[in-house]
């Protein structure tokens, strides 16, 4: 019997021959107890009938005796009077280690009855996800016992609102119930500005901002998932929206380059008070990351005096301090990026005991030490990758992964007990929301369980069942393919992303760019454009993620011409290019027109998952590029 395609991969599974049929007469049982454990019946409920037309009943029960073929989700040790079977099923619980064990499940699947046992809720909800999985297109499951429990306590997905794309609520829960059906368990929404503030309105105008009703709203959509929604306020660095604005520029560390609070100015403490009086009650969720990383300039604009007394790393934390009591009064357990601290290690030691450091770093072969100078200092951490979104076109799967599995490993061995996988959006957030979903659900598994050693093809195999209900593993090869588009160009200005968007003629990337290597890119994208045509035929349900990625690789076609038609015009030289020739107008205004028409794809496809927000970045990027083509025409 091949193994079943599991993602997150549990612990240990022993297969068995034999397997439970599943038909519209079978009860989805669970005793009478909470009605959290519902959410596991539902969940596996629904997944029987939107994948094989079948209607489960979900049903509780005092007693079982004269029940046939059945489905059981139960609580350990509560409900053994109705299963006295149940304690011996339930002893490989025991295997779990004590920190994770709330979250722990087994499943014991035989011919006539499917067991899924846990101690508490959120476990049965785990082994429900499980067994989605196990779930047969033919209505089987197959024989098996499978104990499980994660490695980290803390798998987390963070995606950033604040570099000008908010998405819709719509978007935002669908994304959650996919991430909790991979058994995430927490998420965060980065948020700088975009909070749309009654005390402060001007912060977050006209930027498609999160209000508290909305935070809210989609804390009670995670409920069910047993996904924590983390409160999330920037609360030092990365302000140049709200320091740029007249009536809050002077409170600026150098108000001329405006990026960093001045923590010798009384007022940003009323400030992030009026800010975190509306915002953090909005979460239900003790955590709270105030980030305050990327204090660039502090000390040396507003803070000097101050600093040259004390030192930069001392002003520093007593910002931390002071935010960290502000953060306490509304019940919030702070955290924040740790990359600060670690450049003044000597004050490791005195951060506070209750303070969560996030470590965090993006290349795949990124200096790791950071995380055992914290937890020397005793101090509670999360490891925090990336998924390689950011300034691409498509996500640099090789760095992702790498970058995902190296801290997952390091992580577990300085004792982290959180993963947080982000998701950033810098430079106008110019990537489809699509193409992360391979390194969210790669963060999933390393989470779970980390390996440095998973065999790409049977992870996307997978991630293509898992994410797509895909058993020919055609979306994972998409994915890997187009990962690829941008292999070895992580943080590189020859970077697909980087050509599409540079001034044209791109001079600069023809110097670096290789023959071979757009010859290579286009070879991946025309193999892409063919998996996405049968997918789109196979999978009508999943064309709006297929179009974006049409999208992105009509973006890599269009580099191609970009890139030959601007070495085509640099030979002409300074006279040709002031007066080309017909022909080389002609193709010109071809790709200009390609162009134009890509700018208005683009605005559908943002405005099909995400607010407008602030999307006219984006778009005047394209008319400062369509500037560019034109003065060739006229």
């Amino acid at each position: 019997m091949a193994n079943p395609m599991l993602l997150p991969e549990p612990k240990s599974v022993q297969l068995q021959d034999g397997a439970f049929p599943v038909d519209d007469d079978v009860p989805v049982i669970i005793a009478p107890g909470s009605d959290q454990e519902l959410n596991a019946a539902w969940s596996f409920a629904g997944e029987a009938e939107e994948r094989l037309d079948m209607s489960l009943p979900v049903e509780r029960m005092g007693k079982l005796d004269g029940i046939g073929h059945r489905i059981l989700f139960l609580i350990a040790g509560r409900d053994n009077s109705l299963y006295p079977q149940l304690s011996s099923a339930a002893d490989g619980l025991d295997r779990a280690p004590a920190a994770v064990r709330d979250q722990a499940y087994v499943l014991e699947v035989t011919p006539d009855q499917v067991l899924a046992v846990a101690d508490t809720p959120q476990g049965l909800y785990y082994a429900a996800q499980t067994l989605r999985q196990l779930l047969t297109n033919d209505g089987d499951i197959p024989c098996c016992t499978i104990t499980d429990w994660p490695t980290y306590r803390y798998r987390g997905v963070m995606l950033d609102i604040s570099r000008f794309r908010v998405p819709t609520l719509d978007s935002l829960f669908e994304r959650i119930e996919r991430l909790a059906a991979l058994k995430i368990n927490v998420f965060q929404l980065y948020t700088e500005h975009t909070f749309a503030s009654r005390r402060h309105p001007e912060m977050g105008a006209n930027c498609g901002s999160m209000t508290a009703e909305d935070i809210i709203t989609l804390d009670e959509v995670c409920k069910p998932h047993f996904v924590d929604l983390n409160a999330n306020l920037q609360s030092f660095g990365h302000h140049k929206h709200l320091l740029s604005l007249p009536d809050y520029n002077d409170l600026a560390e150098i108000p001329e380059k405006p990026w960093t609070l001045c923590p010798t100015d009384e007022r940003i403490y009323e400030l992030l008070d009026d800010l975190y009086a509306e915002c953090l009650p909005a979460y239900s969720s003790p955590l709270f990351n105030a980030s305050c990383d990327e204090t660039w300039e502090l000390g040396n604009g507003r803070s000097a005096e101050m600093a040259e007394k004390v030192g930069v790393g001392r002003v520093y934390l007593d910002h931390i301090k002071r935010i960290n009591e502000l953060a306490q009064k509304y019940d919030k357990r702070m955290m924040i990026w740790a990359d600060i601290v670690l450049k003044h290690p000597e004050l490791i030691p005195e951060v506070p005991d209750d303070i969560v450091m996030l470590d965090w770093s993006y290349h795949a072969e990124s200096d790791l030490s950071g995380l055992q100078k914290i937890a020397d200092a005793g101090l509670e951490h999360w490891t925090c990758p990336g998924v390689s979104s950011w300034q691409q076109i498509f996500c640099d799967v090789g760095n992702a992964c790498g970058n995902i599995s190296r801290r997952a490993v390091a992580g577990e061995e300085s004792g982290a007990t959180g993963l947080l996988n982000t998701d950033w959006g810098d430079n106008g957030h110019a990537q489809s929301p699509a193409v992360s979903y391979h390194g969210y659900a790669f963060g999933a598994e390393q989470s779970w369980t980390p390996n440095a050693e998973v065999e790409a093809d049977d992870f996307d195999r997978r991630f293509a069942w898992a994410w797509f209900g895909d058993d020919s593993g055609d979306f994972g090869r998409l994915y890997r393919t187009t990962g690829l588009l941008a292999e070895g160009s992580w943080k590189k200005r020859v970077a697909p992303f980087s050509i599409y968007w540079d001034r044209f003629p791109c001079e600069e990337s023809l110097e670096k760019l290789q023959p071979s290597q757009i010859e290579t890119m286009l070879e991946r994208a025309r193999e892409a454009i063919e998996t996405v045509s049968t997918l789109s035929e196979k999978y009508p349900e999943h064309r709006p993620v297929l179009r974006e990625h049409l999208f992105g690789l009509g973006q890599i076609l269009f580099i191609e011409k970009k890139v030959a038609l601007s070495a085509e015009l640099l030979e002409l030289g300074e006279e040709g290019m002031k007066k080309p020739p017909v022909d080389v107008k002609k193709k010109i205004k071809a790709l200009l027109d390609e162009w134009n028409t890509q700018k208005g794809e683009f605005t559908d496809l943002w405005l099909e998952t995400s607010r407008r927000s602030e999307i006219d970045y984006r778009l005047g990027m394209y008319r400062d590029r369509a500037e560019d083509y034109e003065q060739f025409l006229t």
